[in-house]
């Protein structure tokens, strides 16, 4: 049985008042597996603001499953944000390779679990922590920045090493 959480007491918000800080006044963002765009409504002055999740959780939602497929947009965004998302991705190098082609910018979350954890909550991404860094710098991310909100959420600020 899946525990239903209020979104005001968890660590979401927290992680999301903490990204939404790192995101400039008038950026076009990318929110990939945005859910119910809480993420929105912290942004000061986005010029731009799309969110992709699985399900239809807003009207504005991009349906996607990232798992299978990445969606085409006729304009390009400043930063991609992914929190909450790469530990459900069967493929986490795709969704970085992926992430180029919408922006340079790149602001993604990870939390490091056992796989009994992963499994529990539906998690199927368990790779340990420098790994995920590895991944990151072999999908050609920089990582600028880490701040770790508890001892296992973490929150990396990534600019692409391609020269966008």
């Amino acid at each position: 049985m899946q525990t239903k959480y209020n979104w005001e007491d968890h660590e979401w918000k927290t992680r999301t008042e903490i990204i939404s800080k790192l995101v400039p006044d008038g950026s076009k963002v990318l929110d990939m597996g945005g859910g119910k765009e809480h993420l929105k409504k912290y942004l000061r002055s986005p010029k731009l603001y799309k969110s992709v999740d699985i399900i239809k959780c807003t009207r504005g939602t991009v349906v996607a499953d990232l798992n299978k497929e990445y969606p085409v947009f006729k304009t390009s965004f400043d930063i991609v944000i992914a929190q909450g998302l790469i530990e459900y991705l069967e493929s986490p190098a795709l969704f970085f390779e992926n992430a180029h082609t919408y922006a340079s910018t790149l602001i993604v979350t990870y939390l490091e679990v056992s796989s009994i954890e992963a499994e529990e909550k539906g998690r199927v991404t368990t790779i340990r922590l420098g790994e995920f860094r590895k991944m990151l710098n072999r999908s050609g991310w920089k990582i600028l920045r880490k701040i770790s909100y508890t001892p296992t959420h973490h929150i990396y600020l990534c600019n692409s090493s391609y020269g966008n």
